[in-house]
């Protein structure tokens, strides 16, 4: 460790950021940014959601609800 730098060189530094990418916590919030990242171009283009729900329990099913009256739902 270098005494001016109290962490080390930047390339230690950088690798201890790096690998910490790649845990549970950090790829959770990763899945999380990016679900938002879509919802929101999808808004910027005029779609109004009201609800989006996703179960992961036995594969995976989507459901995107754009307005309250379920039978408006099934129309689209």
């Amino acid at each position: 460790m270098s005494q001016n730098n109290p962490f080390g060189d930047a390339d230690s530094l950088l690798e201890k950021i790096l690998g910490k990418r790649d845990t549970p916590s950090m790829m959770r919030k990763s899945l999380e940014m990016d679900l938002v990242s879509t919802i929101q171009k999808y808004q910027n283009l005029g779609l109004e959601i009201s609800f989006i729900g996703i179960d992961v329990s036995d594969g995976i099913d989507a459901r995107v609800t754009l307005c309250p009256d379920h039978a408006v739902n099934l129309a689209v």
